[in-house]
């Protein structure tokens, strides 16, 4: 199923994008033509890889929900422009998988030091772990100046003035 997992998060965006153009009726059009391709291909697929061939029939059909979702997008809104967005998510995987990568080293830093056989050690590694990704993060999205990444910005540093303003 992990091969899906970029077309479901592709999908859900699109559709998302239909629902705040108060269209209804296109994410029921893709999703309807999407589960009678999950539904045409389990049977094959089944048939020829047993339970893994249900997944990916399923990843499959979301393939072709993202595909065909883009495309009536770009035809109802005139384009995509598919060169920000691509250059966006190729800043986005780097920064993830950079504080991903990061986490996961400090995890075992920490659990190398620490008895992560009890619970201060566990909340520990955890914690060490997150807020390390969390920091290489936030600086690479603001080293890559990921438009997406400013509303958040702008949502917690404003939570954070008026929270100094009643106090």
């Amino acid at each position: 199923m992990a091969l899906g997992l970029v077309a479901y998060a592709s999908f859900q965006q699109l559709m998302r994008a239909s629902y705040a153009r108060q269209d209804t009726r296109t994410p029921w059009i893709v999703n309807s033509a999407a589960v009678a391709v999950n539904i045409v291909l389990n049977f094959p697929l089944f048939a020829w890889l047993g339970v893994p061939g249900l997944a990916l029939a399923h990843a499959v059909s979301y393939v072709f929900a993202a595909v065909i979702g883009g495309a009536v997008l770009r035809r109802q809104l005139g384009g995509l422009d598919g060169g920000r967005v691509t250059s966006s998510s190729v800043r986005i995987d780097v920064a993830s998988v950079t504080a991903a990568l990061t986490a996961w080293g400090v995890s075992h830093a920490v659990a190398s030091s620490v008895n992560v056989d009890r619970l201060g050690g566990q909340l520990a590694q955890v914690g060490a772990a997150v807020t390390a990704g969390l920091i290489i993060y936030a600086a690479l999205a603001a080293a890559f100046r990921l438009d997406e990444f400013r509303p958040l910005l702008r949502m917690v540093s404003g939570r954070f003035a008026r929270r100094g303003e009643s106090a």
